[in-house]
């Protein structure tokens, strides 16, 4: 992810520094969270990675899949660019913020493979395309918040379950089956 520096303590759960520079931006936030360690803490599998506000120029890593206990990943804030591996169409991942990077090209339609999914920030970056209909296999999706840049938008849609949310340039249209609830949903669309 482009980091130079990568400092762990003692508990290698536990994040000291990671970054370009021997010290951490003042409002960055790091965090490696583990789970199901054994009964001297030898072995302990990593659930949860927060770097937030680190400035890190690099890609978003495939080898995530590589931590099959992982559930949730927060990279917002920083310089990240390319796009979302489609490796993490493998996990079982419950929570994805990439906010406010550089990644760009079409959002990949694997993500809707990662259907224990409850939350996705993909705002304020550089997507191309519309919100693509696999997404629409997210059931558990309670949160997304997507941007999306082109210079002709007609509409997107996103089908889950049967439920459907529609937006044709800023009419939007909801038709939701009992049983389905999509608490957040913020897509902002930018006509170039």
């Amino acid at each position: 992810m482009g980091a130079t520096y990568w400092k762990f303590n003692a508990d290698s759960c536990k994040v000291e520094m990671v970054g370009m520079t021997p010290q951490a931006p003042k409002e960055s936030e790091g965090d490696v969270v583990c789970a199901d360690c054994n009964f001297n803490n030898t072995l302990c599998h990593i659930v949860k990675i927060v770097l937030k506000r680190y400035s890190l120029p690099g890609v978003l890593p495939p080898e995530l899949v590589k931590l099959p206990n992982l559930r949730e990943i927060d990279f917002a804030y920083n310089y990240l660019s390319g796009t979302i591996p489609l490796e993490w169409a493998s996990t079982q991942l419950t929570f994805i913020s990439v906010l406010a990077n550089r990644l760009s090209g079409e959002i990949p339609k694997e993500l809707g493979e990662i259907t224990s999914l409850t939350y996705l920030n993909l705002e304020a970056n550089q997507f191309l395309g519309t919100v693509p209909s696999e997404l629409g296999k997210l059931v558990n999706l309670d949160t997304l918040h997507s941007l999306l840049r082109r210079k002709y938008i007609q509409s997107f849609l996103v089908m889950a379950d049967g439920n459907k949310v529609e937006s044709s340039f800023f009419n939007l249209r909801r038709e939701l089956k009992s049983g389905f609830s999509l608490n957040i949903l913020n897509v902002i669309v930018l006509i170039a």
